[in-house]
């Protein structure tokens, strides 16, 4: 698991800064826009941070580059925004329910909330939905054999968005991919991982595909632990 994580940081700190060019226009007052999200938190005891997430629906997913991790649900009356949900620390594993509430403002496609975690701190948090989140989803173009950046996960994505792959670990891997929504960058993950006691399990998230060479990138939970992926073909 500690592998996968470190992966992910270099997979959202590459997408954040390749898709950076701004978000989309226009306010949303009905709905928080499926996306990639990237930004930066700072904490009450003065830490800063980048933060990359994956939204759909009511769900985010995110994570910092000391490899802080959360599960949110989020609520949106015109733009006020509130949430909560799951804090993971850096080995990823989970806290308790509702160990992190927020509240703050959606204003066009900027989410800017305080987050209040169970131990006191908080932390105050923005994220802008970037360009990359408009890129079309389908099963075609994610497709295809693929390997992590270590070189020690391979994850085959099949025409009907079936998951199967191994690692040098003795992992294995199965699930499928989902499109949500077909004029978005973001795919609905379930993801089973066994042979492997320290992280095998039942997992869901999210998966977004960057244009500019390929890759796919991914956040992936359950109640015991998040965790995230980087592959390239």
């Amino acid at each position: 698991m500690k592998r996968l994580t470190s992966i992910l940081l270099v997979a959202f700190v590459v997408l954040g800064l390749s898709a950076c060019g701004g978000s989309s226009s226009g306010t949303d007052t009905a709905t928080i826009k499926s996306g990639v999200y990237a930004g930066g938190w700072t904490a009450s005891d003065g830490s800063v941070g980048v933060l990359a997430a994956q939204v759909s629906g009511h769900k985010l997913y995110a994570v910092s580059n000391d490899f802080k991790f959360l599960q949110l649900e989020i609520s949106l009356n015109g733009n006020v925004v509130t949430t909560k949900g799951r804090y993971y620390s850096n080995s990823g594993s989970a806290t308790v329910d509702s160990a992190v509430t927020g509240s703050g403002t959606l204003k066009s496609d900027t989410v800017t909330m305080t987050l209040k975690f169970v131990d006191g701190q908080e932390s105050q948090v923005v994220f802008q939905r970037l360009v990359i989140s408009d890129d079309a989803s389908s099963f075609d173009i994610m497709q295809g054999d693929y390997k992590s950046v270590d070189q020690t996960i391979d994850i085959n994505l099949s025409a009907i968005g079936a998951v199967s792959g191994s690692d040098t670990d003795g992992c294995k891997y199965s699930g499928d991919i989902g499109i949500i929504d077909a004029k978005i960058n973001v795919y609905a993950l379930t993801l089973t991982i066994a042979d492997c006691p320290a992280s095998a399990g039942v997992y869901t998230g999210f998966m977004s595909r960057d244009k500019k060479d390929g890759s796919i990138s991914g956040i992936f939970g359950n109640e015991s632990a998040l965790a995230g992926i980087i592959l390239k073909k």
